[in-house]
């Protein structure tokens, strides 16, 4: 004995907690300059992730992706302003959009939507999330299992994968319908250079993959002040919209609600819920006559979400009002899919009760209230149902001060 005990290492609560560590248990190899697009890494089994893949045998035949040999130093330089502007694309877009942290994070964002786009390897049951990194961490793509039974298997396993330079083509294409303005023109400035596009953007951005458990989720069960929604079980509505035949009423949760035809007790007062989508688990309350709920000014976040760690506030039943923090999002926030649940993920923060109740940055409301994972299981998070697809997919319009 040496009167001395190793520290145990913590355990990861969090993606962030993830991330540093898989960043920081990365073995030792030679600098990949394009992230997690490219070869795959020497002596690698290409289907990287056992039973979570299919379909992929063999390696994978391809010409590496390249830059020229101007720009051939870029991706060796640590510093991603430089590499952004050390790119002749990533500077033409940095001078179209004429914000260079905004086309830094854009560019960010784009690399991780088409990674996680041509991933189609992945069987179902894997939940992929984008956190689009800072100075400190590099964007990352999640791939979360729910074969993993430990967080501390977590790793990085940028370069296991095998994404062909042809997939990333396509999911760039796929990409097109996309209604966020600066990464539209990103997106075309990238593609207009056919594969070299590609290889500029993925140097840029050097995305990593990293491979963590999926947790267990449980549902949590903007009118200001909130409005409480008494049904099969209590939740808060989120925001005043109106319907497509212009009646006015409010979403809440549909796992809180039930579907339409339910009857609720919304603040006190008996309504009935006249339309619902279970992709988005929203639901449609009217507004009684009897009940004239007071408001405040939002106006719906159509584009992506806040990058990491930005403070956002909630005001749920059960909580209140609450402070919490941006971790990471689902592909596709910026393209509606009315055919497809988005999600924000937010610090644990949320409680049974708070169900529907609106995410919002300043006048912005980001989504509604949706899950938590269960307690005791990690990694932690709250989801948020994205706002602006639920609302499009309902064909609900928020209502405006007069």
């Amino acid at each position: 004995m040496t009167g001395f005990e190793t520290e145990r290492d913590p355990r990861p609560q969090t993606l962030t907690d993830v991330l540093r560590r898989a960043i920081r248990d990365r073995p030792d190899g030679p600098l990949r300059p394009f992230g997690a697009a490219g070869p795959l890494d020497p002596q690698v089994v290409p289907n990287g992730l056992g039973r979570l893949s299919y379909g992929v045998e063999g390696s994978v035949s391809q010409p590496d992706l390249t830059l020229p040999g101007s720009m051939s130093q870029v991706p060796n330089d640590p510093d991603p302003f430089n590499r952004l502007f050390g790119t002749e694309l990533g500077s033409r877009a940095a001078s179209e959009i004429g914000n260079e942290s905004l086309t830094l994070e854009r560019s960010r964002l784009l690399a991780l939507e088409i990674l996680a786009d041509a991933m189609s390897f992945l069987a179902q049951g894997a939940r992929l999330v984008l956190m689009q990194g800072d100075y400190d961490l590099p964007p990352t793509l999640f791939v979360m299992s729910p074969l993993m039974d430990d967080i501390a298997d977590s790793q990085l396993v940028t370069g296991r994968l095998p994404v062909s330079n042809a997939a990333l083509l396509e999911a760039a294409a796929r990409l097109q319908d996309i209604i966020d303005p600066e990464a539209r023109a990103a997106l075309e400035i990238y593609r207009s250079g056919g594969l070299e596009g590609m290889a500029q953007l993925f140097a840029i951005a050097q995305p990593e993959i990293t491979y963590t458990r999926l947790p267990r989720m449980e549902p949590l069960a903007l009118p200001d002040p909130r409005l409480s929604i008494a049904a099969p079980q209590l939740s808060t509505a989120g925001l005043l919209c109106r319907d497509a035949n212009g009646v006015l009423g409010v979403t809440a949760a549909l796992h809180g609600t039930g579907p339409t035809g339910a009857t609720v007790d919304l603040e006190g007062h008996p309504a009935k819920v006249t339309a619902h989508n279970p992709i988005h688990d929203i639901a449609f309350v009217p507004v009684p006559d009897s009940l004239a709920p007071p408001a405040r000014k939002a106006r719906i976040a159509d584009a992506y979400g806040p990058p990491p760690n930005v403070p956002v506030e909630f005001d749920g039943v059960t909580t209140g009002l609450a402070t919490t923090h941006i971790q990471s999002q689902d592909p596709s926030l910026a393209q509606r899919r009315p055919n497809t649940q988005q999600r924000v993920q937010t610090t644990l923060s949320a409680s049974p009760g708070d169900s529907g109740c609106a995410l919002r940055l300043g006048d912005q409301v980001l989504g509604f209230a949706f899950e938590n994972s269960a307690p005791g299981d990690v990694p932690q998070f709250t989801d948020w149902i994205w706002a602006a697809n639920a609302l499009h997919a309902m064909d609900l319009t928020p209502e405006t001060l007069p």
